[in-house]
Parts: structure tokens; C-alpha cells; sequence
């Protein structure tokens, strides 16, 4: 009988140090943050890769067309100029002084041309000299004629070339030159957009564009006017993909903003939600709980404190929210963290309620 009992008792210390052992060494339940599902109207919408930039349809970059030293530099950035105001003045003294001595020379070369030309029609109506040599006086008057036009005419473009203008009422978005610098041929000197033709420019992948059509609606946030939201529709899509390498490829759209427009400034940056579609009573999950896998869609239900793996069919995505069309129930739990370290299907999680 004493030996039964003793059997009994180690025994009983066995299972209790076993059953110890196994719930210390079992893996911890992994900490997930979960959503209750719940239909409700969705909006689904594509947003930019990149932030958003205000631009104008009407810009001019205005460059120095002669080699010369900027004199005189009337206009900051952010300046408004007027149409036909002067927003600078080169010295091209010296390119200019070349030209006026060569029209000179013309001009002077022409005066003695047409007296030859003259004395020669004298002395051939006396018979004097042949036809033949008043043609040719004739021709080098002609040539010296049209030398000293070509010179007149370079001389006013460098008269007009000295001093710069803008070109329509606008403001100045550039000025990458200071008074006293020395530009050569083509450097630009300012550029002027016109801030009442503005636009948003965004750029967007290219697997989104299908869902793009001309007057959707766009919501614009802007950091110059924090908590304020302004509309817009699309205008533009660009039938042009730009970037190089296939995970680069976008297209650039084009946004107007809709009455009252904002006083914002071309450069200025925007935050742009393009709205696609509406989808009435849509039973959705946030895209970040859908997994690939094998090429089926799976989401992470969590049931009685363990993760389980369901397969569903998706409808609508964005990089926010997935339309989920078969799969899932309203009210169930659905793991938001899917790539946490130790998920899979049948581990035993503890969820926590996400916020929003």
C-alpha cells in the first residue's frame, strides 16, 4: 500500500512538472491588433506616389540671348511683374560697339558703292563704259545695301536684347542670377508663371491609371492652409509614362481646383485623394490584413484567441481599403498585423482593438 501511494505521488509530480514544462516552453501567443467588421458606404480612391505640386499652364523661363554683364536686377522671387515691365538690363557693350563699328563700315562702304554707281550710268550714256560694268556697279551697291539692312537690324536686337521684359503679368517663380554677374547665350535670368492658370500636378502608378477619368473629383489638402480641404476635378491625364524602370512607372495627371479657388502659389506642394468610386454598404477591411499567398487572397480572422487563415475574394482596392466580396462575415475580428513575427494559420494570438 506504501508503495502504491509513493507511485501515486510521483506520478502526480510528473504531470505537475510535464504540464509546467509544456506551458513554458509553448510559444507565446502573438500580440495582434484587430477591426471589427461592419458594412458601410465606401469611396474608393487612388492617391499619388508622390506628394503633389501646384503648377501654371502659363510659364517662361527668359534667358539672356547675348553673352553680357546683368546691370541692373529690379525682381525678387515671389515678385508680381506687369506685362511689358523690365525685370532686367544686360551691358553687352562690347557686342554691341562690334556691331555699330561693322554698320559703319557697311554704311560707309554703301555711300561710295552708289556714287560708283552714279558715275558709272554718267559715263555710259556718254558711251564711255559698257553695260556690262554698270550691271556690276549696280550689284555692288545692291550688296552693300542689304549688308547695311542685316547690320541695322542686328544693331536694334541688341538694343532689345539689352534690356529684358515680361512678357505677360505673372509672378516670378525663379531668379538664379544676381546683378553684376556675367551670363553667356541661353542662361536663364528669371522665369514668370502665371498664378491665375494654376494646376496640380500628381503622379500616378501606373496600375491605378485605368481607374482615372476626366472630371472625377479630387480632394486637395494644402500645408500653407493647415485643416482645410479644397476640390478639385481631374482635367488631364497624360497618355505619356514617364520613369524608366518598371517599378517607376507613372503617368502625370492634371487637377483644377473648383470655385473659390485658394490663393495658393505655383511650387507649392499638395496632398491629392483622387475618388474613383462609391460603393454602396461594402463589407471592407483595410488593405495591409490582405495577404498574397500562392495567389490566393487570405485575411487573418481572430477566433477564440487564435489567428485563422481564410481565403476571401476581393473586389476594389486601394492601398487603404479592399472591398471584400466573399469570405467574411459582418462583426468578425480581422488581424491587421498579418506579417507579425510567429503568425500563422492556428497560432494563438491576443488582439487588441485598433483605434478608429
Amino acid at each position: 500500500m506504501a508503495r502504491l501511494r509513493v507511485f501515486l505521488v510521483i506520478a502526480v509530480v510528473v504531470m505537475i512538472v510535464g504540464v509546467g514544462l509544456w506551458l513554458w516552453l509553448r510559444p507565446k501567443p502573438v500580440a495582434v491588433k484587430y477591426v471589427v467588421l461592419k458594412r458601410a458606404d465606401m469611396i474608393v480612391s487612388v492617391f499619388p506616389t508622390t506628394t503633389s505640386t501646384i503648377r501654371s499652364d502659363n510659364e517662361v523661363t527668359i534667358s539672356a540671348q547675348r553673352n553680357g554683364r546683368i546691370t541692373h536686377l529690379p525682381v525678387e522671387e515671389g515678385d508680381s511683374v506687369a506685362k511689358g515691365q523690365i525685370v532686367c538690363r544686360l551691358d553687352l557693350s562690347e557686342e554691341t560697339a562690334r556691331v555699330f563699328a561693322e554698320r559703319d563700315q557697311a554704311r560707309a562702304a554703301l555711300t561710295e558703292a552708289e556714287r560708283t554707281f552714279a558715275r558709272l550710268q554718267g559715263l555710259f550714256s556718254k558711251g564711255y563704259v559698257s553695260q556690262q560694268e554698270v550691271d556690276a556697279a549696280k550689284k555692288g551697291r545692291d550688296a552693300a545695301r542689304a549688308l547695311v539692312t542685316g547690320l541695322d537690324e542686328a544693331a536694334a536686337q541688341y538694343e532689345k536684347y539689352s534690356v529684358l521684359r515680361a512678357p505677360f503679368d505673372g509672378v516670378i517663380s525663379s531668379r538664379p542670377v544676381q546683378a553684376g554677374d556675367l551670363v553667356t547665350v541661353g542662361k536663364p535670368i528669371v522665369t514668370i508663371v502665371d498664378p491665375t492658370r494654376r494646376y496640380i500636378s500628381s503622379t500616378i502608378d501606373e496600375v491605378d491609371v485605368a481607374r482615372l477619368s476626366l472630371q472625377q473629383p479630387v480632394k486637395v489638402a494644402i500645408d500653407a492652409f493647415p485643416g482645410k480641404t479644397f476640390e478639385a476635378v481631374v482635367d488631364r491625364i497624360s497618355p505619356v509614362v514617364t520613369g524608366g524602370k518598371l517599378e517607376t512607372r507613372t503617368f502625370e495627371t492634371r487637377s483644377r481646383f473648383l470655385p473659390p479657388v485658394p490663393s495658393v502659389k505655383p511650387g507649392m506642394s499638395a496632398d491629392v485623394e483622387i475618388l474613383t468610386e462609391r460603393v454602396a454598404g461594402a463589407l471592407s477591411v483595410p488593405t495591409p490584413a490582405v495577404v498574397d499567398r500562392k495567389g490566393e487572397k487570405i485575411v487573418y480572422r481572430l477566433i477564440g484567441g487564435r489567428a485563422v487563415a481564410t481565403p476571401v475574394r476581393i473586389g476594389l482596392s486601394n492601398w487603404n481599403v479592399t472591398v471584400v466580396e466573399s469570405g467574411l462575415a459582418e462583426g468578425e475580428q480581422v488581424i491587421l498585423t498579418p506579417d507579425v513575427t510567429g503568425m500563422g494559420d492556428g497560432v494563438r494570438a491576443t488582439g487588441t482593438a485598433a483605434e478608429g
